[in-house]
């Protein structure tokens, strides 16, 4: 079974910082209970599952593991008790190795094995005439991660963007310019934003950068040959909904990347 046919909803894939939650349970058993919605993350892309606890008639559940299979397994400690199906209970994240350790560790791993120029074909390495080009490298089939390659042709940029996860950024070929932007004003205005520029440094070969959650910025190539990069980001990033932000208007805009190499539905036809 995939994970697309499991019952729970993974609340933690829309909110990293979640850390309790009301659900009701599905199934219990030898093999774990089953939610109809949980924050436990069950691990993956060098990150340990969480722990916890469940919640329930005025007694508690410690979670201690957490399992994919045909569905998504809470672990119970040895001898806690069991909620039967139907039970309401309120599921708390107890231990969870934060964004900053993950990002840490997953730009540990990219610092060592930057790939050569031969990651993509000679086509994707040339980039395209009219915009900078992202190929999907690999997705976590649950969307918590994913690695991709940009290829920037000279003159070539991004707009300023964020990511609404975290983002380890890899410079293998050539060299980019990165400028990283704060944003000023309270965050009320769903539509506009002061952005502050707050740093700008040319990237060369061998580079890694780390961007937090609340991370914004803008990458340009000002060399004279292709530049390209490794990004890993904490969520499938080729689907996200994300935010472009207009520097000079404040306008802030929605976009959804894709990615060069992957045809997305809308655009079959």
């Amino acid at each position: 079974m995939s994970e697309a046919s499991w019952r729970t909803h993974r609340l933690e894939l829309d909110d990293q910082t979640l850390r309790d939650w009301d659900a009701v349970v599905l199934a219990s058993g030898p093999d774990g209970i089953v939610l109809d919605t949980s924050a436990f993350y069950p691990g993956g892309g060098g990150q340990p599952p969480d722990h916890g606890v469940l919640l329930w008639g005025g007694v508690q559940t410690r979670i201690v593991d957490v399992r994919k299979g045909d569905d998504l397994y809470l672990i119970p400690a040895e001898g806690d008790p069991m909620p039967t199906p139907g039970t309401a209970v309120r599921g708390a994240v107890h231990a969870r190795t934060g964004w900053q350790q993950t990002a840490q560790f997953a730009a540990a791993q990219l610092s060592q094995h930057l790939p050569g120029p031969d990651l993509l074909t000679a086509d994707q390495r040339l980039g395209g005439p009219d915009r900078h080009r992202t190929f999907t490298l690999h997705v976590e089939p649950d969307g918590s991660f994913s690695v991709v390659a940009l290829v920037w042709r000279p003159g070539q940029a991004t707009r300023i963007h964020d990511h609404l996860t975290w983002a380890v950024v890899g410079v293998y070929d050539g060299q980019e310019r990165e400028s990283i932007f704060r944003r000023t004003d309270d965050g009320s205005d769903p539509k506009r934003a002061t952005l502050r520029l707050v740093s700008e440094r040319i990237n060369a070969k061998g580079h890694v950068t780390v961007l937090g959650h609340r991370g914004i910025h803008r990458i340009d190539n000002v060399s004279s040959r292709p530049s390209h990069s490794v990004h890993v980001y904490g969520r499938d990033i080729g689907t996200l909904e994300r935010h472009s932000y207009d520097p000079v208007t404040g306008e802030i805009g929605k976009f959804v990347s894709g990615y060069c190499n992957v045809l997305r539905d809308e655009d079959e036809d």
